[in-house]
């Protein structure tokens, strides 16, 4: 696992260094006249999945190893700005792992694993507008897919949430960023919906102008998500670690 990790990184820092997006961030300001803009970016996530189980006792889960890679698109004009990012990657635990709570193939109930491997697949949709110079609001369609690949069991959870960006150049190369955004979860598990719970993201970092459209991206990200299951099973998760990304901004003449 670690092995393909590793090449995988390898693959995506060259490939993204030939072809990829720039960034809002990079900007000193939105401007309402701003041309239209499309950027492509790839990021590469070193991250940590821990987190707890309960239902009639609490046991706490940490993967072992694993990491994503991700892209995203985003098209600006103006202050308004869309875009789309995908992530996955593989997570391995060796000393306990999130129980699969009851939903077909589990009526009810939950299955504590003591090993298991899980594909985290996350795919979101953001739509926002600058309200200020260097501060936006956002709404974000986020649909995930946690499948154990050793067993015929997988999560989904989605929802419509919200959040709030904003950006602070320090000098001509450097500008720091953060972002913050919560949504409501419905939760399924074997196409049978099984609870619900609230997810929350908070990410800080900084962008370094490499050239005039091309951007590093180097950032602390972690993701918050508590489930409430209908059967009573609660569970918390943590996700993050250090991000670095390469993006690069094509503007329409």
């Amino acid at each position: 696992m670690k092995g393909r990790f590793v090449k995988l990184a390898a693959i995506v820092i060259l490939a993204a260094a030939a072809a990829l997006a720039g960034d809002a961030h990079a900007q000193e300001q939105a401007q309402d006249d701003e041309p239209l803009s499309i950027s492509i970016g790839a990021r590469l996530f070193a991250s940590g999945w821990e987190g707890e189980n309960e239902i009639s006792s609490t046991t706490r889960f940490d993967a072992d190893d694993g990491g994503a890679l991700g892209f995203r698109v985003v098209l600006q004009k103006g202050r308004f700005y869309g875009g789309a990012s995908f992530q996955g990657g593989e997570y391995g635990f060796d000393n306990g792992s999130p129980d699969r709570v009851g939903g077909a193939p589990l009526p009810g109930g939950a299955v504590t694993d003591s090993r298991a491997t899980i594909k985290r697949g996350e795919v979101d949709l953001l739509f926002g507008y600058y309200f200020w110079d260097r501060v936006s609001l956002f709404v974000d369609i986020k649909h995930v897919n946690n499948e154990w690949t050793d067993e015929n069991y997988s999560l989904k959870y989605g929802g419509l949430g919200a959040g709030v960006s904003g950006f602070w150049p320090l000098n001509e190369q450097w500008t720091a960023f953060g972002t913050f955004g919560i949504v409501p979860l419905n939760i399924e598990a074997g196409n049978t919906e099984i609870g619900d719970g609230l997810g929350s993201a908070i990410e800080a970092g900084l962008v370094y102008r490499l050239l005039e459209r091309t951007t590093l991206v180097f950032s602390l990200r972690n993701q918050h998500q508590e489930y409430d299951f209908d059967n009573g099973a609660r569970q918390s998760h943590d996700i993050g670690g250090l991000a670095i990304g390469i993006n690069h901004r094509f503007e329409a003449n």
